[in-house]
């Protein structure tokens, strides 16, 4: 079996990364209510990541092993010099074999690269920000009953150490 290889999304990506969204939100975020979940199913449109993988500005990189989609990570446009992941999310038969390990450290890289010197994000479970804090990530806050009533913890990565 050849290793993971990371790259940069394309729009042939488009309906597999919909693909994972969509299911990982509908099997994996017991939290969140059919509602939440239709909201981000819907905000999260082929449209929105067509748009999200044709925007340079933004992050979308996909793992894939023998041509078979493992995980995606997208982030938003930095801000003064932070990055914000929106997603990284790997399916499940790839979990805790060190591909989100790998998106969060290629992402991390690129954002480097760029000249930034922050990465932040929100987890909704504890099993996310446990990984998060494992990939070297400060936990920066909590937000009791958030978006969608959800709690969520706030996390940072300094890139620059």
């Amino acid at each position: 079996m050849s290793p993971s290889i990371v790259q940069r999304a394309g729009l042939d990506d488009v309906e597999e990364m919909h693909c994972l969204i969509r299911d990982t939100l509908t099997e994996d975020f017991s939290s969140f209510t059919d509602e939440a979940r239709a909201n981000y199913i819907d905000t999260w449109s082929r449209d929105q990541l067509r748009q999200q993988v044709s925007n340079g500005d933004k992050l979308s990189l996909t793992a894939s092993q023998d041509g078979k989609l493992q995980g995606i990570v997208v982030g938003n446009t930095p801000e003064a010099g932070v990055a914000t992941i929106i997603w990284l999310l790997v399916k499940s038969p790839y979990q805790s074999l060190g591909v989100g390990a790998l998106l969060f450290e290629h992402a991390c890289r690129l954002y480097q690269e760029q000249g930034l010197h922050k990465v932040k994000l929100t987890a909704s479970n504890k099993r996310a920000r446990d990984f998060y804090v494992s990939q070297g990530m400060q936990e920066e806050g909590f937000h009791p009953q958030h978006w969608w009533k959800i709690d969520f913890w706030v996390l940072g990565k300094l890139l620059d150490q």
